[in-house]
């Protein structure tokens, strides 16, 4: 068979394995779900003689009208789509299984970051419960919601990497769930925890722990040389963070908090630290941000909270009538 007449989706999951060994395993899952999901279907049975500039953009235009359980595709899904047929139209092009030079060039507009915290009046409500139903949930959902840390972060913490003494906490793993590699023709749907290095170089991090943070958990946690993880029913394995967020997610219940998701308890720690008036360097070597625009965009730029703040501090030139 000519190399003309070799499928596209070959020469995609050729590109896949050469990706497998050198990327997070929750990259890589990733990479094959979206492939699975809305590239191979498209490319089913198309030849590398078929491809052209007019092909790949059709695929471009089908995909981007895609939707999700009635929502569109996020743009970031969408780039991460086009990186995927873009690397593997190199690919082709650099074997010589197409001769021209194709490439798609999506026209994204920017995504703006809209982050939800806890309104004070809900953050005092659950504070509250938590020093009133002391527990190790308890002391992870507080931990989260005066440190920032992900909820990955914190159920892989161990107490080697805890520090009462000093008062800091070090990332240096996260857990996720992620899919389990298999061959092709099991197509029964597994996951397993996995523990793993953090999301980028500058989320490995010491965070400093306030006073009365290290008060609560010198008084609540299980302190055995026995235990490795801090948040485990055996000590021997971390958490699933499905289990926290499902306590979680009881107690907002319990006491009629709207819900709002795990990680906006890192929203909510953002917040609060900007209305402090922290400036945006350390906090963002604090949440382990990769770059201090990212801190800038989803907490200065779209937290209302912040703007309401300093609407406050503007006031009239003139004396208003009394």
């Amino acid at each position: 068979m000519s190399k003309s007449q070799t499928l596209f989706n070959t020469l995609m999951d050729e590109w896949l394995e050469t990706k497998k060994e050198n990327i997070k395993r929750s990259t890589f899952c990733k990479y094959e779900q979206l492939v699975r999901l809305h590239v191979r279907p498209y490319f089913a049975k198309i030849t590398c003689a078929k491809i052209n500039q007019k092909f790949i953009d059709e695929f471009y235009t089908t995909v981007s009208k895609k939707s999700v359980e009635g929502h569109p595709l996020a743009t970031g899904t969408l780039r991460c789509l086009c990186m995927i047929v873009n690397s593997t139209l190199r690919l082709a092009q650099d074997q010589g299984y197409i001769k021209s030079q194709y490439l798609l060039i999506p026209k994204l507009s920017r995504e703006y970051h809209l982050v939800h915290v806890f309104s004070k009046e809900n953050q005092t409500l659950l504070e509250q419960y938590l020093y009133e139903h002391p527990s190790q949930y308890s002391c992870g959902i507080l931990l989260a919601l005066y440190t920032g840390i992900r909820i990955g972060e914190l159920c892989a913490l161990t107490y080697e990497n805890l520090d009462l003494i000093n008062g800091y906490i070090r990332i240096i793993q996260t857990v996720q769930r992620t899919a389990v590699i298999t061959s092709k023709a099991n197509k029964k749907k597994k996951t397993e925890l996995v523990i793993t290095s953090p999301k980028s170089r500058s989320a490995y991090r010491m965070i400093p722990l306030p006073d009365f943070l290290i008060e609560y958990l010198n008084q609540n946690l299980i302190f055995s040389k026995s235990r490795r993880f801090i948040f485990s029913r055996t000590g021997a394995a971390p958490v699933d963070p499905r289990t926290i967020q499902l306590f979680y997610k009881q107690i907002l219940e319990e006491l009629q908090i709207p819900y709002l998701n795990f990680h906006c308890l890192r929203h909510t720690f953002a917040t609060r630290c900007i209305t402090m008036g922290w400036d945006v360097r350390t906090l963002s070597e604090v949440l382990g941000h990769s770059d201090i625009k990212i801190t800038m965009e989803y907490y200065f730029h779209s937290s209302m909270e912040y703007k309401k703040l300093q609407m406050q501090k503007i006031e009239p030139l003139i004396q208003c009538a009394g």
